[in-house]
């Protein structure tokens, strides 16, 4: 199941590297969509999705020579929102998946942005980041719609 779900992030990340890579000029400012998917998996493959999100972040480094800031990053939010959601005492799906994904998917491309201008020329724009952040909560909003059953029948 593990490896389902790695293959699967590593898919979404091809994707978000050939598709919206041209379109944002740079891959640091493109849609968190592997991230999200790997949030999203943690529900299912609980702490092996540090596994994904290690893997998925070596990728993406790879890519952009970024001296494993993704990946750093990748693990460590994952970890604190598979921190976050397992210390909250009434499980409520909705605030789950559409303030603490979100919240946690917005806070790591912020400090992903602030590392790596200084190292980078990034041509950011605050027009680049809100539609960043718009496309990944359309992503969220598709991926609820095909997992929140699931995730429903696993708590």
């Amino acid at each position: 199941m593990t490896l389902l779900f790695v293959f699967a992030s590593l898919l979404i990340s091809v994707f978000q590297v050939a598709v919206f890579t041209p379109i944002f000029g740079n891959l640091f400012l493109t849609p968190s969509l592997s991230f999200i998917f790997i949030l999203f998996s943690s529900y299912f493959i609980r702490e092996k999705a540090l596994i994904s999100a290690f893997l998925i972040g070596l990728f993406l480094d790879a890519i952009t020579d970024s001296w494993g800031i993704i990946t750093l990053l990748n693990v460590l939010f994952t970890y604190i929102y598979m921190l976050i959601t397992s210390v909250v005492f009434v499980r409520n799906l909705f605030v789950e998946l559409f303030a603490i994904l979100p919240a946690v998917a917005f806070i790591r491309k912020i400090l992903l942005i602030f590392i790596v201008e200084r190292r980078f020329l990034i041509d950011f724009t605050a027009k680049s980041l809100i539609f960043s952040f718009a496309i990944d909560l359309i992503f969220i909003l598709i991926l609820c719609k095909f997992v929140c059953k699931r995730i429903n029948e696993e708590t």
